[in-house]
């Protein structure tokens, strides 16, 4: 089952990104995050609250750290990123989150004392090399080779990405999922009401709900189910294992990218993404990082 849950954070994971850079272009980054989020929030809001007077939910030092850690990383990394889908490509953009892999890697080496083995070198080794291949693209006006836009974001996103993979899979053995993802979701909404300063943030949402009622309803949906789908997974299957398998999403995104917003790649950038594709499936075959 566990496996299961993670393949479909893999399809709704890709769907979500697809749909968030489309509609991030058209309303603004910090405002495609003010209206999955808030989405989020209130659709899970009963669930965690029932869970709270349950008592399923105990607080302890510990775990209320983690819990934090979780949701201001996501805060920080998701703006990012999402600016990052509003500048760059998105079958540029999506292959450089494998370097999540990367930095989950390293915090498990550094917290938990697990160092990789040589067949997970050789997995990370090829994530890395396929990102750089995928990065760059060609200045035609002086025919040489240029970083693409977005790019830079979304490295740094990952920094901050990979903080929320490693400490949102601990915290959902912590937490009951749906509880878990009601808080993070509702610390980046109001995070994102304070980076963004919106005054007038209700009339906003109103607007892109009203404008574009069918996409941004599977938009929002798909986020949030993709997340509390990833907390069930790592609750049955080792957190990398669960991560690798749902990684593997930047295969879907790069086809509808490819398929629907007819982006073009160069020869490079295709071996960069099947080059990260092929890390990322055998990070998940081998399992754990």
């Amino acid at each position: 089952m566990g496996y299961l849950l993670a393949f479909l954070t893999l399809v709704t994971w890709g769907l979500a990104d697809f749909l968030v850079q489309r509609q991030g272009r058209k309303v603004g980054s910090s405002t495609s995050a003010l209206v999955v989020f808030s989405f989020g929030a209130i659709l899970l809001a009963p669930f965690a609250f029932n869970s709270v007077i349950s008592g399923e939910v105990q607080l302890t030092s510990s775990n209320f750290l983690i819990l934090n850690i979780t949701a201001i990383s996501n805060l920080i990394g998701t703006l990012l990123f999402y600016r990052a889908l509003r500048v760059g490509k998105l079958a540029v953009v999506e292959p450089i989150t494998a370097l999540e892999i990367v930095t989950t890697g390293i915090l498990a080496y550094l917290i938990l004392k697990e160092a990789p083995t040589p067949t997970q070198i050789v997995c990370l080794t090829l994530i890395i090399i396929g990102v750089l291949l995928v990065s760059m693209g060609k200045d035609d006006t002086k025919r040489r080779k240029k970083l693409e836009s977005g790019v830079l974001l979304a490295i740094v996103s990952v920094a901050f990405n990979g903080i929320v993979d490693f400490f949102h899979g601990a915290a959902s053995r912590e937490f009951p999922p749906l509880f878990l993802n009601w808080y993070t979701a509702t610390i980046l909404v109001l995070g994102v009401l304070i980076v963004a300063r919106k005054s007038n943030s209700k009339a906003i949402i109103i607007k892109v709900w009203k404008d574009h009622p069918i996409q941004t309803f599977i938009m929002a949906l798909s986020n949030n189910i993709a997340w509390v789908l990833y907390s069930y997974s790592a609750q049955l299957i080792p957190i990398a294992t669960a991560f690798g398998i749902a990684q593997s999403f930047i295969v879907l995104t790069t086809i509808l990218a490819v398929v629907v917003n007819k982006e073009k790649l160069s020869g490079a950038q295709w071996l960069g993404i099947a080059t990260t594709t092929i890390g990322i499936v055998l990070v998940s075959i081998t399992g754990n990082i």
